[in-house]
């Protein structure tokens, strides 16, 4: 990041930490940006109001509003934002959680002291299906300007909790070509196309496979989790497929998938570890269950109707405790791994 553009970043977020629009603004109260240089668009989001997690998101591109909708009708789970999202974002942490050794790798910006102490911005860039980054010079700018139009906005009145509750109705404004310019406000998205963000592919069973598991004994309950976490190979983020037997306490396999199908391909893995073509990490297949048990909407919609075809009833739950401890054990055991 140049040092001119670092500089402008810092005082903008000096100043959105200055003005806490977290006391006005929920984080459902989204409202979009596009930037008139350049085209690109935003939804941001001001995170802050329920008293953690302070900061600004942006969810970019077109897809951005998409995802706004989705987390808004509990559509899209934490995993699959975590995975899918195209997202900027600054967050204020207090100095105190994070090292002075990983600074620079958060990307922390600068220090701001105040009467709570000293709290430190860092910023994130998550491109889809790609681990976390640092943003370049474009992403950096950008954000620069969405930190200093929010608390402008909230100071003019044309953004508050009343107008942003009507969602159909979402206000755009334009980030001007130059500084000092007016914010610009469009009526409505100016989309020019349908937000793009696919569905996951349905897992389908072939006759054979249908016959083969539909005879087969059942005998208990799966729990499955498809957990995105500090994972990556090449860059690329990994998802986490973990099958947990919660009768004997066993996690049966644990196996990372790569890239935009790692859903559907997590889908067949589970099912020919059933059918005995892949084996698990313990055994040399995994029953097939009464029920299965998991905490992943993306997962639970893509082998709902092929294994309620098998006659196993499939259950979705965003909190399944024995799953959450598998994952919270996996997830530190992940960070604390040496890097290569």
């Amino acid at each position: 990041m140049k040092t001119s553009v670092r500089r402008e970043l810092a005082q903008a977020a000096r100043r959105y930490w200055e003005e806490a629009p977290w006391k006005d603004i929920c984080d459902y109260h989204n409202f979009g940006f596009r930037d008139a240089k350049t085209g690109q668009m935003a939804c941001a989001v001001v995170l802050g109001n329920a008293g953690y997690e302070y900061g600004l998101g942006l969810y970019l591109g077109i897809e951005g509003f998409e995802v706004a909708r989705r987390i808004a009708q509990s559509q899209m789970d934490k995993d699959e934002f975590a995975f899918r999202a195209d997202l900027l974002s600054i967050a204020y942490t207090p100095a105190s959680e994070i090292p002075t050794t990983k600074r620079k790798s958060l990307g922390v910006l600068c220090e701001i002291s105040d009467s709570t102490g000293e709290i430190l911005p860092h910023l994130i860039r998550k491109r889809p299906f790609q681990a976390a980054s640092l943003p370049e010079d474009p992403d950096a700018i950008l954000l620069g300007s969405v930190l200093r139009a929010v608390p402008q906005l909230l100071s003019e009145g044309r953004i508050s909790p009343k107008r942003l509750e009507d969602r159909t109705n979402m206000p755009i404004f334009v980030l001007p070509v130059s500084p000092g310019e007016p914010l610009l406000e469009e009526k409505a998205p100016p989309l020019s196309e349908e937000p793009k963000f696919p569905d996951v592919p349905k897992l389908t069973l072939d006759p054979s496979t249908r016959a083969k598991l539909t005879g087969e004994p059942r005998r208990g309950v799966l729990l499955v989790s498809l957990t995105t976490g500090p994972v990556s190979v090449r860059k690329e983020q990994a998802r986490m497929l973990l099958v947990l037997d919660p009768e004997r306490d066993l996690v049966l396999t644990g196996r990372a998938f790569l890239g935009p199908d790692s859903v559907i391909e997590a889908a067949r893995y589970l099912l020919s570890t059933m059918t005995g073509e892949s084996r698990p990490a313990v055994g040399d297949h995994i029953v097939v269950p009464d029920k299965l048990a998991t905490d992943s909407l993306e997962f639970y919609g893509s082998i709902k109707a092929a294994f309620a075809d098998m006659g196993v009833q499939v259950l979705y739950a965003e909190r399944i405790p024995p799953l959450e401890k598998v994952r919270e054990s996996f997830l530190e055991y992940m960070a604390r791994r040496p890097k290569r």
